[in-house]
This record gives C-alpha cells, structure tokens and sequence, in this order.
C-alpha cells in the first residue's frame, strides 16, 4: 500500500509543479533525485542528506534505471545487458552520479551513489602525489653510482667556472700595477 501512497504524492507533486509554471530544473543534485528501475520508482537519493546511496537487488533482470529530479527531468540513466556488469557516471554540478548495475540468472542488483567532486586543486595535488609514489619514477639501484658521478663531475664544473669568473671580475676591477721607474 506504501508504494501507490509514495506514488499518488508524486503525481500530486507533478502536477501541482505544471500548474504553477512550466520550469525546467538544472541539472544538480542539490534536491532529491527519484531512482526508477524498469519503470518503477524504487528510491531516493539525497545528495544533502544521510541518503547519497541507494542498493538494491530484483527478483528480475534489470533492463533499465533512470535518474530523475523532483519535478520529474532525467538526469540521466542505463541500459543493462542480460547477464554482465554495467556501470554508468553522470556528471552534475558538484557532483558525479554512479549507476552500477549487475544482472545474473537470480535476478539484479544496482547500485546507485551520489560521489562530490573534489575540486582542481585537490585532483592536481592527488594526482602529483601519484606521480611521486610511482615506482617506475625511482632510479633503480644500479643507476645510483651513474647518477652520482654525474653529479660530482658537474659539481666540479660548476666550481671551476666560478672561479674563471672570479678572476676576470677581480682583473676587471683592479687595475694592473705599473712597475716603478
């Protein structure tokens, strides 16, 4: 009885939202979003609330999962194979949705989670921190001792051209001394 109640008080909503003005919803996840399995309205997920996961498995295969807002525009879904792994993201302001929806002979299961999206500058630290925790970045112990006479030899270099500039630059400041008469 819990669910024609939960979907009389969506078709009221519906309604009530087109006789008070055609608007069309942006695309976030700020509200509710209504999750429908094969046509049939299954949950909510809330991206502001405790509710940012849904899961659930059908007695059935599941063919389709559609993502809508509370006035009813879809944000987006999936169509599901017989028998295999499918998994779907749909990107909103702020937020990534991702559908996972499994099938098998027993019936389905899906999956269905709000995921915030981190902003440029923590995916560009993580994605540095990658990078230096990379093995294939480290030298291998057998270079070690190459690297380490390279260093040493342009360590040297450097020492003796600063010395060449040191002794042209005192020349050029201190005149050369004449011998006495």
């Amino acid at each position: 009885m819990e669910p024609e109640r939960d979907l009389a008080d969506y078709r009221e909503r519906l309604l009530n939202a087109l006789q008070a003005g055609g608007r069309r919803s942006s695309c976030t996840a700020t509200g509710p979003i209504h999750v429908y399995v094969n046509d049939h309205r299954v949950g909510l997920l809330d991206s502001g609330g405790t509710d940012a996961s849904l899961s659930m498995h059908h007695n059935s295969p599941i063919h389709t999962v559609h993502l809508r807002s509370e006035d009813g525009v879809l944000l987006g879904g999936l169509s599901a194979p017989e028998y295999e792994f499918r998994t779907s993201r749909i990107s909103l302001e702020g937020h990534e949705l991702e559908i996972r929806v499994h099938n098998n002979a027993q019936g389905g299961s899906v999956n269905a989670v709000i995921i915030p999206v981190a902003s440029l500058w923590r995916r560009t630290w993580r994605t540095l921190a990658r990078a230096c925790a990379n093995e294939n970045l480290r030298p291998s112990t057998a270079a070690v001792p190459g690297i380490r006479a390279v260093a040493f030899t342009q360590a040297l270099l450097a020492i003796a051209v600063v010395g060449l500039a040191v002794d042209r630059m005192t020349g050029w400041i201190t005149p050369e001394r004449t011998p006495p008469l």
